[in-house]
């Protein structure tokens, strides 16, 4: 993968609990801190984050051959809601409720037109390792069969 695609990039957010947003999870006008804070450099923090990034690249894996439309976001969400309930019910994520301890999203909030014509498969996901409802956010991406084919250039 080649360009931000196929980077880790995640972010801490905090948010008061019960604000309705348009996210899966009830999270919304929270401040976002793109600068590593201090508990994201707790050991555990950061290990969990590669091992939850590793294992959902993963499961999104499959989507390579698929074409980038509403039925694949949809399919793709159902299988990142299975992983991240797997990893609560392990004691990975904290919270007393699944909606406390993550979220994925895998729609047209993620990506742009030109990102869906471009067969670009972007999901957000926020995980709550420290407590619950306080999200770092991953952003994962995959090419789909969506994929147009690069023409080469005239001379």
């Amino acid at each position: 993968m080649s360009g931000k695609l196929g980077r880790l990039s995640y972010m801490k957010t905090k948010a008061k609990p019960g604000v309705e947003t348009n996210t899966a999870s009830k999270v919304s006008k929270a401040s976002v801190l793109r600068t590593a804070s201090a508990e994201t450099e707790y050991p555990k923090v950061k290990s969990t984050i590669r091992k939850l990034t590793r294992s959902l690249r993963e499961v999104i894996k499959w989507a390579v051959f698929e074409p980038n439309n509403e039925v694949l976001w949809t399919e793709v969400r159902g299988k990142l809601d299975a992983a991240l309930l797997q990893e609560w019910r392990s004691g990975s994520l904290v919270g007393v409720k699944p909606e406390q301890a993550f979220f994925a999203k895998c729609d047209r909030s993620t990506m742009t037109q030109a990102d869906v014509d471009r067969g670009r498969l972007i999901c957000l996901i926020g995980v709550a390792v420290l407590r619950p409802a306080e999200f770092v956010l991953l952003r994962i991406g995959q090419w789909t069969a969506s994929r147009r084919q690069r023409r080469p250039r005239k001379p």
